[in-house]
């Protein structure tokens, strides 16, 4: 364990890029309609559910998770530095 904290601490943009990488499935899960990917959760999830629908909480969900993973990259690219 104490050898995995140590390269997580010395090489940060692995952790950004597979957290990229996760939002990029996730991202591909939500506009194919894979319903673990668009079930809403919560209730700010259900009510965004509900006031766009299901094709438009996709896209909304797919976008997100897009954005997310490309400042996952962004941040992977330059050592976790913004």
């Amino acid at each position: 364990m104490e050898q995995i904290s140590r390269f997580i601490s010395e090489n940060p943009q692995y952790v950004f890029f597979g957290g990229a990488g996760l939002m990029v499935v996730f991202s591909i899960g939500s506009f194919l309609g894979w319903g673990w990917a668009t079930s809403p959760s919560g209730s700010r999830g259900r009510w965004l559910y509900n006031l766009l629908g299901p094709t438009g909480y996709r896209i909304v969900t797919g976008i997100m998770f897009m954005f997310l993973a490309g400042v996952l990259g962004y941040l992977g690219m330059n050592n976790g530095q913004w």
